[in-house]
């Protein structure tokens, strides 16, 4: 039997846009294909993420470590 449903992934979760009819538990093969995002769809995509760990105050630590980090290293020679 074949069904063919949209859907979106979260993790390793498929959410359908439709009932299957099909029952719990059966073992189904899926196959995964995109639509192509036109440059529009591409664009507002990269603005939701831009400044998405803005407000995460559990980065501030790594981005202290890294800055201490930098001060440490020593530079490499460079031979021209």
């Amino acid at each position: 039997m074949k069904v063919v449903t949209d859907g979106i992934l979260r993790g390793k979760t498929l959410e359908l846009d439709k009932d299957t009819g099909l029952p719990d538990g059966l073992h189904v093969r899926v196959t995964l294909e995109t639509e192509a995002l036109d440059i529009e769809q591409k664009r507002l995509k990269a603005l939701a993420l831009c400044g998405a760990w803005s407000a995460d105050e559990s980065l501030g630590g790594v981005f202290e470590k890294i800055a201490a980090e930098r001060h440490e290293t020593v530079a490499r020679p460079v031979n021209f």
